[in-house]
């Protein structure tokens, strides 16, 4: 038997029966959780590059915080071993959208479901239902207040119907105009007997025009999104599609997903999907038949059973082409978000979960809450801009979701 301390600094990982998983590798570098030597500790050598499987043990620390483990507990360190990376405040969204006056569309406040941060504007996407199909789209541009930063107030908006989910918002310049990239017509999967899905098959671009509906008949689209891949081999069964670009500009990914769970992630020259999109051709603008955007294609095309963690609500890459996708974080530990890395040389995934304080949230929300006890959050999308990865924050409740948040980490945390 091997005893270890626990010193846990600001308070917010506990070792208790809810622990599942402690690391004994690169603590010190997350600076959330170190192992201290007690004077009975044998050795952490052992350890090193190990994971301490606690899943299926009642944990209970005595009154100096130590507990016993069993050193065949160790594992090597795999998919569930994950860093804690502090997350920070950074904006707060009010006055969004409660779709009053819209034909056909009901009044209520719904949650965002995308971002994109600019220098002094932020966008969002939020869906809609309409004749009885949730697959239409707002996007709104809300203003940075310049006072403190933090506030940004929507402004105006426009409308794109038949669509999908709004996971797609990537704007773009081409020929002096600018365009955003965004979801382009809509894929129905019934995932059982009271739940249907409209997610995006095609991507397509547009330019924002406020207070504008646009069908997705209207919208310049690249069609064949099943071939999107160098070889042009088809990706059956298509569920849904997402696309993210580089910071830089030059790359952007193409991630796919079928119905029965398996995804594909390939990698484009941007500015060949931006001059597909742009072209008068059918051919030009199809990923079956367009032989230059094939060309284009990067050759490393990763393939997988699923997306990390078994949920996307939103994904990036970064200019080396690692994939980041965020998740939902359980909430345990002030968990906001679970964050999975692909690496795209090594093709290795390093798991984190985003931590911090809700205040802010609290504050923010006003009147609408009593406590942190009643507060329900869901991640909506995800930017990396420079040192910092940025992701949306949308409240659970109906009452709550005209206002939403978005929370930064540093970057330079996310490695090997």
């Amino acid at each position: 038997m091997v005893t270890f301390g626990l010193v846990v600094t600001m308070g917010i990982l506990p070792m208790s029966a809810h622990s599942n998983i402690v690391s004994a590798q690169g603590q010190e570098e997350t600076k959330t959780l170190i192992m201290t030597r007690e004077d009975d500790i044998d050795s952490f050598d052992d350890l090193d590059g190990m994971t301490l499987d606690l899943s299926d043990k009642n944990i209970v620390p005595d009154a100096d915080g130590k507990v016993e483990v069993d050193v065949n507990d160790a594992v090597t360190q795999g998919n569930m071993a994950r860093n804690m990376i502090h997350g920070e405040f950074a904006f707060w969204i009010n006055n969004l959208s409660d779709f009053s006056g819209m034909d056909g569309v009901y009044s209520a406040n719904r949650p965002i479901q995308n971002i994109y941060i600019t220098n002094n504007e932020i966008y969002v996407t939020q869906v809609y239902a309409k004749n009885g199909n949730s697959n239409n789209v707002k996007i709104s541009r809300c203003e940075i207040m310049p006072q403190n930063r933090k506030q940004a107030v929507m402004r105006d908006s426009m409308n794109i119907e038949g669509v999908g989910h709004g996971q797609n918002l990537i704007p773009y310049q081409y020929n002096n105009n600018q365009y955003f990239i965004v979801c382009a017509n809509a894929n129905k999967t019934k995932i059982d007997e009271n739940t249907t899905y409209w997610e995006a098959g095609k991507i397509g671009k547009i330019e924002y025009q406020p207070d504008v509906t646009f069908t997705s008949t209207k919208i310049d689209k690249l069609d064949d999104t099943e071939y999107s891949n160098k070889t042009r081999t088809p990706f059956y069964d298509l569920r849904r599609c997402a696309v993210n670009v580089s910071p830089d500009g030059k790359k952007m990914l193409m991630f796919k997903q079928s119905r029965q769970g398996n995804v594909q992630y390939s990698f484009y020259d941007f500015n060949a999907i931006k001059k597909a999109l742009d072209s008068n051709s059918t051919n030009d603008r199809s990923f079956r038949y367009n032989d230059k955007l094939a060309e284009a294609c990067d050759s490393d095309v990763i393939n997988a059973d699923n997306v990390p963690n078994g949920q996307l609500q939103g994904i990036a890459i970064d200019n080396d082409m690692n994939i980041y996708i965020v998740s939902d974080g359980d909430g345990t530990y002030n968990t906001l978000a679970n964050l999975s890395v692909i690496f795209k040389k090594s093709k290795k995934t390093i798991y984190y979960s985003i931590y911090g304080s809700v205040s802010e949230i609290l504050y923010y929300l006003g009147d609408t809450i009593s406590s942190s006890e009643e507060l329900e959050l869901e991640i909506e999308g995800l930017q990396i801009i420079n040192d910092k990865i940025y992701m949306g924050i949308s409240p659970k409740a109906e009452n709550q979701r005209n206002r939403a948040f978005i929370y930064y980490i540093d970057n330079g945390l996310i490695h090997e």
